[in-house]
């Protein structure tokens, strides 16, 4: 492919990464806005609004699978095309209805957007660490245009909501243009193979389910609807398990469980996510309670905490190349931890421009982890299975990310049940007299046992340095 055509074709598919990210962003900002303008809750057009994330996780195990079956350059073209054109429709919706419909419908598009996008922007790359950390860096720009874009639409006028959802129609059509022009054509791997309609129905319900078990869990639902959920989502992935062997051509090829480092690198990353990132939600919370600051203050701090992810992509990398893997995740972990521990004090003894560097260096220890454990899964994995580490990877950072704030509050709430501001821990150290730290430092820990189980049973893989 001729450079120009090649960076051509890389903007397309940030572009369309980027479509599905700053929709997802923006809403954070604009949904009172909705609530008001279509004359409803917040909390029910949330409700609504959520079966965007189901629907895009029941085909989630489908998009990678049928990118390698007829093609990125097609499965691309018919996500852009579909979440630009049902974006627009949410933007004219007239009643919540209306709404909803439209974005069920946008949610199976971008279930074929960022993952697909993602994978073939990495089979485009020189290597994986270089494709992930690049891939990284968009995406936390993209985030941080969305809280812009969605702090501007919400304030200029009560129907400015709907330029939200219509502005991604001239992204989609540059998308859908580019990638048709220029997209290099290929030859599918598996043209041939059936699809896997046991798997699709079994795992792609268990992600939706989930997710709405996130969503509900600490809601005042009656206790039998969510336990018959949760027994529901065990059984189907006990049924899958059960079949895989006897699937011909499984949706997601769980052999690639075989590699240590893989499953290392995977487990590691999910139970990170799950207990760290209910920081994007307290941290903003935690700023508002000590200083009362506006909502420009406390976004200016989570501008800050991406900024330091994006800063440490160079010094993952370098690590990487003269170190490992393994080393730059346990950096990352300890770092975590360390940083976790330091936020305390900084919270006893507030300030604003402190506690804004604290965010900023949780960033950056986070991305370095983050960076190497995404890198690794792909590095070691064998190269015609990349399609079942990008739907793994997807569906576990759309899991951990949907509990990671209700593994928070369980925490917290049994903390504060069971009053251990007591503990034998208080007679060494003084910031052990809120329920909010102790489960800053249980967050801390569960960190330290991920590092002594990377450190004993993974292989320190190393990545070529590209010259």
């Amino acid at each position: 492919m001729k450079k120009p055509n090649f960076n051509i074709v890389v903007i397309a598919i940030i572009t369309i990464m980027g479509m599905d990210l700053i929709d997802t962003t923006v809403m954070n900002n604009i949904l009172p806005k909705i609530a008001e303008s279509l004359h409803t809750t917040p909390e029910f057009l949330k409700t609504g609004i959520s079966i965007y994330m189901i629907v895009m996780g029941m085909f989630l195990p489908l998009s990678s699978w049928m990118a390698e079956k007829i093609g990125f350059r097609y499965t691309l073209m018919f996500a852009a095309s579909g979440f630009g054109l049902f974006s627009l429709l949410s933007g004219l919706a007239m009643t919540d209805t209306q709404l909803f419909a439209f974005r069920a419908i946008q949610g199976l598009f971008a279930a074929f957007s960022a993952p697909v996008a993602m994978l073939a922007y990495l089979k485009l790359s020189e290597n994986m660490l270089e494709g992930t950390a690049s891939l990284s860096n968009y995406t936390l720009i993209m985030a941080i245009s969305g809280q812009i874009i969605g702090g501007i639409f919400a304030s200029i006028s009560p129907e400015s909501w709907r330029l939200a959802f219509v502005m991604q129609v001239p992204f989609a059509c540059f998308a859908v243009v580019a990638i048709y022009k220029y997209f290099p054509k290929q030859i599918s791997s598996n043209q041939k193979q059936r699809i896997d309609f046991v798997g699709l129905c079994l795992l792609g319900f268990s992600i939706s389910a989930l997710f709405v078990l996130s969503e509900i869990l600490l809601k005042g639902i009656d206790l039998s609807i969510k336990i018959y959920i949760a027994i529901c989502v065990v059984v189907s992935i006990s049924l899958y398990a059960f079949t895989y062997k006897k699937i011909r051509n499984p949706i997601i090829d769980l052999s690639i469980f075989s590699n240590k480092n893989f499953t290392i690198a995977f487990v590691s990353n999910f139970s990170c996510r799950l207990t760290t990132y209910w920081v994007f939600f307290a941290w903003p919370v935690v700023l508002y309670h000590l200083s009362h600051l506006n909502t420009i203050y406390i976004s200016i701090m989570s501008v800050c905490l991406m900024i330091g992810t994006i800063i440490s992509k160079k010094t993952a990398k370098h690590i990487v190349y003269f170190y490992g893997y393994r080393t730059c995740m346990v950096l990352g972990l300890l770092g975590v931890s360390s940083v976790m521990l330091i936020s305390i004090l900084f919270d006893i003894h507030y300030n604003y421009i402190t506690f804004c560097a604290v965010a900023m260096g949780y960033g950056f220890v986070l991305g370095l982890y983050q960076t190497s454990s995404n890198a690794v899964m792909y590095t070691v994995a064998d190269k015609n299975k990349l399609d079942s580490v990008n739907t793994l990877k997807s569906s576990g950072n759309m899991i951990s990310s949907a509990f990671a704030l209700t593994i928070f509050t369980i925490t917290y709430d049994l903390y504060y049940r069971y009053d251990i501001s007591h503990h034998w821990l208080d007679r060494f150290l003084n910031v052990f007299t809120q329920t909010y730290y102790h489960v800053v430092v249980t967050a801390a820990l569960a960190q330290i046992i991920l590092v002594v189980w990377i450190i004993l049973k993974m292989d320190n893989v190393k990545e070529t340095l590209q010259k």
